[in-house]
């Protein structure tokens, strides 16, 4: 009969990791995430077209919605009718007409959401407030703080020689498939967490329970959190103003355009990227600094690192500061890490959905 000393899980939680070594790989980390702040800016061959795109569908739009009261044009996105806007007044009816009722409906659909949501934010809440001193028990509740560092930094510095290798790869292949290049991206997307995942577990049922993946995520806290996070990136884009774009084409995409990019759009950003990023971010990452510091300081640690690596705006920083709070927080309340990804699916989607519908679906 094997020993206690003969678990596998034991010999990862004795595992010893040299500081030395964490402390090279965390310089690496931050010179890669400080480099789109502080370096040359890379250039976007699709830029200036979609620039463009932008700001003739933001003045289409503003140009449909000129008639509608203020709260609607608001609820929908579109910005105000200006000299600059009246020259896309001249756009066919028609396509006035689809883009007002896409906005609407893409955006209004989220809004609605989050009406719902506003019925449970009590609840999440007080789950909140719940999960800033929980404390985590079992296999991860163990896990060192040298564990989780290195666990994290391996698999994220893997996936960005991984995806370096790859884009000098693609550049060799003049125009690649579609289904080619979202093969490679949810390659890309999954790696570190797949790379996360073989280091610290040796069975998928060890997972799934562990990190409550084998339990539905409670819908109430979820709808909750999303209603609270769209009510606070609302008036902080609104306090943002004209810092809150990324630039100026507003980070749109050109991957995403046109049907094929709708199943792009879907399947890495709002499917994928949350599980991946969840795994990795509240999973690991999270889990191992709220050992050590305690919930709430692994939660803002946690959410810093996760807004960092997306190298966006103040406004978007601000923002996904508050959803890696919200996630992390959710995770330590309800122990089940398939609540924290159900929220960031959901956020995605509010976000990326609409966006495609006003910026990439045709209009005729």
């Amino acid at each position: 009969m094997p020993s206690p000393r003969d678990n596998p899980y034991r010999r990862i939680l004795r595992r010893r990791h040299a500081w030395p070594l964490l402390l090279a790989l965390a310089m690496v980390w931050g010179y890669w995430i400080a480099a789109p702040y502080f370096g040359p800016v890379e250039e976007n061959p699709d830029a200036a077209r979609m620039t463009w795109l932008k700001t003739e569908r933001d003045g289409m739009l503003a140009e449909a919605m000129a008639g509608d009261p203020a709260w609607l044009r608001w609820l929908a996105g579109a910005k105000p009718r200006t000299a600059e806007t009246r020259v896309f007044a001249a756009a066919p009816e028609s396509q006035l007409r689809a883009l007002r009722q896409r906005a609407l409906l893409g955006r209004g659909f989220f809004w609605g959401v989050m009406a719902a949501g506003v019925c449970w934010l009590p609840q999440a809440l007080r789950g909140f407030i719940r999960g800033a001193s929980a404390r985590a028990s079992g296999y991860s509740g163990h896990w060192s703080l040298t564990l989780g560092l290195t666990v994290f930094l391996s698999a994220t510095l893997a996936w960005l020689g991984f995806s370096g290798v790859l884009t000098l790869g693609l550049l060799a292949i003049p125009q690649p498939p579609d289904g080619l290049l979202l093969a490679l991206d949810v390659a890309m997307r999954l790696l570190p967490a797949l790379i996360a995942t073989g280091i610290l577990f040796r069975r998928v049922r060890h997972v799934r329970r562990v990190w409550g993946l084998d339990r539905e995520p409670p819908v109430a806290p979820v709808l909750g959190a999303f209603a609270l996070l769209m009510g606070l990136d609302a008036l902080l884009a609104h306090a943002a103003g004209d810092w809150g774009g990324l630039d100026s084409a507003g980070g749109l995409n050109a991957l995403d355009s046109g049907g094929f990019g709708l199943v792009t759009l879907v399947v890495s950003a709002c499917l994928v990227a949350p599980l991946a990023e969840e795994i990795l971010y509240r999973g690991v990452l999270f889990r191992s600094l709220a050992n050590r510091y305690g919930a709430m300081p692994g939660a803002l640690f946690s959410a810093l690192a996760f807004s960092l690596i997306h190298a966006y705006s103040p406004y978007g920083l601000a923002s996904l500061i508050l959803l890696g709070l919200a996630c992390s927080l959710l995770y330590s309340a309800t122990g089940r890490l398939s609540a924290a990804i159900a929220l960031h699916m959901l956020y995605n989607a509010a976000l990326k959905l609409p966006e495609w519908l006003v910026y990439h679906a045709p209009l005729s």
